[in-house]
């Protein structure tokens, strides 16, 4: 008997799969916590970031946004200079990593979204950094209690995360102090005057009584 031999050819074609945002890393789950007034809050100081197609995300954006619970006033940006242990600086609206420029920032934050486009220099350790740096702030005097949720959205110039990523901010209000004003009138002898003394003092919290 006889045998037939028959040989064919497999075409693999490569996906570009989507980097990927781990907002924990080997930390503890990022469960940040900011106070009315106080100093920004870093939100995920463990995070980490990889991408198995590439080691450069040249050509992609990290947008980061508050969704629910969002309140006009509450803002992100990026630790930068002698706060940052990150290695992350902003000059302007340009975002550098131990020295080297790779970053451009689009949105500042300020409404609640932080866009920033990714340059040359992009490597994997860079958007890891300047990730860990995003901060949490507000100015708001009377915040309400529900919690922020702040999602990480990152894109290789490809394709996006396919899992956004969230974190959770709890936002304590503080009562903040009335704050009085010196009052003044004035009377002829032996006249009598009435001044309500509480009609130019105020309290941003609650209505003074």
């Amino acid at each position: 008997g006889g045998y037939f031999e028959i040989t064919s050819s497999v075409r693999v074609v490569a996906v570009n799969d989507a980097p990927i945002v781990d907002l924990t890393g080997a930390g503890p789950a990022p469960a940040p916590v900011y106070a009315e007034d106080g100093i920004a809050v870093v939100l995920t100081p463990d995070a980490v970031v990889t991408d198995v197609d590439s080691t450069t995300l040249a050509g992609g954006t990290l947008t980061v946004s508050i969704g629910t619970g969002y309140e006009v006033g509450d803002a992100l940006q990026v630790t930068t200079g002698l706060a940052s242990p990150t290695g992350i600086v902003v000059t302007g609206n340009i975002v550098s990593y131990l020295g080297t420029g790779f970053a451009t920032i689009s949105s500042d934050g300020s409404d609640g979204e932080l866009v920033i486009a990714l340059g040359t220099g992009a490597s994997l350790a860079a958007v890891q950094a300047l990730i860990r740096a995003i901060e949490f702030s507000g100015t708001n005097n009377t915040p309400g209690a529900q919690a922020r949720a702040v999602t990480f959205l990152l894109e290789n110039g490809a394709v996006a995360t396919n899992i956004q990523p969230t974190v959770q901010v709890t936002v304590n209000a503080v009562d903040d102090p009335s704050v009085a004003v010196a009052d003044t009138g004035a009377v002829g002898e032996y006249g009598t005057i009435a001044i309500d003394i509480r009609a130019n003092d105020s309290d941003v919290d609650s209505p003074l009584e």
